[in-house]
């Protein structure tokens, strides 16, 4: 079984729409935004007195260009093409 190889990563710039350009110690290229779809606020509290919040999550992640090494080969697919 393989294991997921972790990567050293360079976070290149953030553009005004909230897209984070990150390049892949690899040399693979991302855009990386993160959607906010909601907050829940706690019954309980911190240590310090103050409420504890939680918040819902949409990572969004763009493949831009990835090395050819990299890339796997495709096979056409199999069989009829249906439309």
């Amino acid at each position: 079984m393989a294991f997921p190889e972790i990567l050293d990563f360079e976070i290149l710039d953030t553009d005004k729409d909230g897209w984070i350009r990150i390049k892949l110690s690899d040399g693979t290229l991302l855009k990386v935004k993160v959607e906010i779809t909601g907050f829940v606020r706690h019954p309980t509290h911190d240590p310090t007195g103050y409420p504890v919040y939680g918040i819902n999550v949409h990572p969004v992640v763009r493949i831009v260009s990835v090395p050819k090494d990299l890339r796997k080969p495709v096979e056409p697919p199999k069989g009829p093409m249906v439309s």
